[in-house]
């Protein structure tokens, strides 16, 4: 993913999970410094529905510390995947969406994810609605 400095799309996609998760394939998501332009970050979102679990997740990293705003309407969906790894990004994920990003409408499609969720999960994702709620107070907190 770091070609001189930089992130690759094309590199992302080819990788093979094993590789995906080598040192210099996880630079960009762990350094902010890295530019990845806007338009991959949508890509990237865009594509969502297509990459394997170990892809998910990284896009899922990447995008939601790059561009919070652009993923935030994707993670209440991707809440309900399968596969546990995908639910424990998207819940980091929600965990670090600033205030602003955080409405009526992100809670209540939270809460109809949470309900297919398996019981077994669930547990783990107990804090996540009193923390977004908290976050809708604080934004309209600050706009009061």
């Amino acid at each position: 993913m770091s070609e001189q400095g930089g992130f690759s799309y094309e590199r992302f996609i080819s990788a093979q999970q094993v590789a995906l998760f080598r040192g210099d394939m996880l630079i960009p998501l762990n350094n902010a410094a890295i530019p990845i332009p806007r338009e991959t970050i949508q890509r990237l979102v865009d594509e969502f529905d297509t990459y394997d679990p170990p892809h998910l997740v990284y896009a899922i990293e990447i995008c939601d510390n790059r561009a919070p705003d652009i993923v935030v309407r994707h993670l209440p969906r991707l809440l309900r995947n399968k596969d546990s790894s995908v639910q424990a990004a998207v819940a980091r994920a929600l965990f670090r969406l600033p205030p602003r990003c955080v409405d009526s409408d992100l809670i209540a499609s939270v809460r109809q994810a949470l309900t297919v969720v398996q019981q077994d999960r669930q547990y783990g994702l107990r804090d996540l609605l009193p923390d977004l709620e908290k976050k809708l107070q604080l934004r309209h907190s600050s706009t009061t």
